[in-house]
């Protein structure tokens, strides 16, 4: 397994036609591997911004945790790399590409992907279980999550992703095979929507339902709670933290899925201001347009510059594309 010598991040980021931005997202070193996240907040920033915060320090204490002592690197963590420096300040739009150098960083051991991967899996379960126990104080604000855990293995890549709602981590090999992180929408995740709805069933089968449960549903687009048939709320994605007034009803595990790519593979997360279409087909469509874009040459601002020139486009959009250069 080889080392990363070499990262470029690149990273655009916009209000885009809506009042503030609620988006985050995080990349740092963790042990001999890298972090990435995009969180898109709705309701507010405060869930996005807790999360963003604590996501990559979790993490480390995670895979300390589920890790033997000598699997991990022993690499200083003390002072990570704070690539998401300017996610918390107002104003901020775009970041540009820093890349940072390996060199003469000492390394004890390193993480064995294949020999770890369920370890890693617990770790990220772990993160994603504190931060939703962290955020449950939050009633009507919450933000979906999609990470990625990057690590050389040989001549690849082993990417693990966890995934709670409809932003995304994509994987494009230089082959041009995209891998994508499941979208979890109420429109379109079946497999979500038969869990909601069973918990639906268990919920109307009480005889007296808790309050947000009580005129609680499943349209085509929302799942919506409340009181009353007049005082509803609702949420388009399945899985998310926060939002407590969904507890019971919204799934609140991540999605894990592994990927194995060549090592000049391009990482890539976005939310999903990205594209306009609710359908899986026009979702896959504006990845796929994006990814080969940026692989072809095009910086994260200028494909960015394009995005916000599409009318259909309202949303705050953030783009963060990561490669590696390993020895």
């Amino acid at each position: 397994m080889g080392l990363i010598d070499r990262l470029s991040l690149d990273v655009f980021q916009s209000t885009n036609l809506r009042t503030g931005q609620e988006d985050r997202w995080v990349a740092q070193p963790v042990a001999d591997g890298y972090l990435l996240a995009v969180l898109d907040g709705h309701g507010g920033a405060d869930v996005a911004d807790l999360a963003a915060s604590r996501l990559a320090h979790y993490f480390r204490l995670g895979l300390q945790q589920k890790l033997p002592e000598n699997a991990v690197s022993g690499q200083d963590d003390r002072a990570p790399t704070e690539l998401h420096l300017k996610n918390n300040m107002p104003g901020v739009e775009v970041t540009t590409t820093p890349e940072r150098s390996g060199h003469g960083r000492k390394h004890r051991n390193t993480i064995a992907a294949d020999g770890y991967a369920a370890r890693i899996h617990e770790a990220l379960r772990a993160t994603v279980a504190l931060l939703v126990s962290d955020c449950a104080r939050y009633k009507h604000v919450g933000t979906t999550l999609s990470m990625a855990y990057v690590i050389p293995a040989g001549d690849n890549l082993k990417v693990f992703t966890a995934q709670l709602g409809d932003s995304a981590i994509l994987v494009l090999t230089p082959e041009g095979i995209l891998h994508a992180t499941t979208a979890h929408s109420v429109m379109t995740c079946q497999k979500d929507r038969a869990t909601i709805t069973q918990a639906l069933q268990a919920t109307q089968a009480r005889d007296n339902p808790s309050f947000w449960h009580r005129a609680a549903s499943l349209s085509d687009q929302y799942l919506m709670v409340g009181p009353t048939d007049e005082d509803t709320l609702g949420i388009a994605v399945t899985r998310a933290i926060g939002d407590s007034c969904f507890d019971g009803l919204m799934v609140r595990t991540p999605e894990l899925q592994d990927f194995t790519v060549p090592r000049n593979s391009l990482i890539l997360g976005m939310t999903d201001g990205v594209h306009a279409g609710g359908t899986q087909a026009k979702r896959d469509a504006a990845f796929r347009t994006i990814a080969r874009g940026i692989q072809t040459g095009v910086s994260a601002q200028e494909m960015g510059d394009t995005l916000i020139r599409q009318t259909d486009l309202v949303d705050n959009i953030t783009l963060a594309s990561l490669r590696l250069e390993v020895h």
